[in-house]
C-alpha cells in the first residue's frame, strides 16, 4: 500500500526539528499529529515557518513523540507492502525515522527511503499543475502529494 505523507519542520543545517506530520493512505485512512517537544521559540524565530507552518497548527493539540512514533508505526500497516512517497523528502525521511531514534531504530515494516514524486514526473516526463490550497500544512501536503502522483499515473497511461 502507498502512503503518502510530509513533515513540517524548523531546522538550521545541523538539526531537523518535527514539528507536525500528516499521512494519507491509499486505502482512505489519515492521520495527523503535531507534536510536543519541538521548541516553539526557536520555530517562532524562523521566519519561514513562523510564517508559514505555526498558523495551520493553532488550537491543534501537541502529541508526545513516542505517542506520535507509536500512532505512525501502527499507521502505516506492517502487513501492507508499504511504499512511502513524499514531495522532495530527503528531510522528511530523516524527520520520520529520528521519530524512532535513528534510521536503523525504524520499526521493521516502515521502508528505510521514501520515494519522490518530482522524481517520478522528471522521470516520466510528466508534472501536473494541481493547486495546493493548504501549502506548509502536513495533511494538505501530504493529500497533494498523493494527488501528483495519482495524476502522474493517469498521464502516463
Amino acid at each position: 500500500m502507498r502512503y503518502f505523507y510530509d513533515t513540517e519542520f524548523v531546522e538550521n543545517g545541523t538539526t531537523i526539528d518535527l514539528i507536525s506530520i500528516g499521512i494519507v493512505a491509499d486505502d482512505g485512512r489519515e492521520y495527523y499529529a503535531h507534536l510536543d517537544d519541538y521548541d516553539l521559540d526557536k520555530a517562532q524565530a524562523h521566519e519561514f515557518v513562523a510564517a508559514n507552518v505555526l498558523p495551520y497548527l493553532e488550537g491543534v493539540p501537541r502529541i508526545p513523540r513516542a505517542q506520535v512514533a507509536s500512532e505512525v508505526a501502527a499507521f502505516i500497516l506492517p502487513d501492507s507492502s508499504p511504499d512511502l512517497w513524499g514531495y522532495f523528502p530527503s528531510y522528511d525521511h530523516v524527520a520520520l525515522a529520528q521519530l524512532y531514534g535513528t534510521m536503523m531504530d525504524l520499526p521493521g515494516h516502515i521502508p528505510m527511503r521514501t520515494n519522490c514524486v518530482a522524481q517520478l514526473g522528471q522521470m516520466v516526463g510528466e508534472f501536473p499543475d494541481i493547486p495546493n490550497a493548504g501549502l506548509h500544512d502536513a495533511l494538505s501536503d501530504a493529500k497533494w502529494t498523493r494527488d501528483v502522483f495519482n495524476r502522474i499515473i493517469e498521464l502516463t497511461k
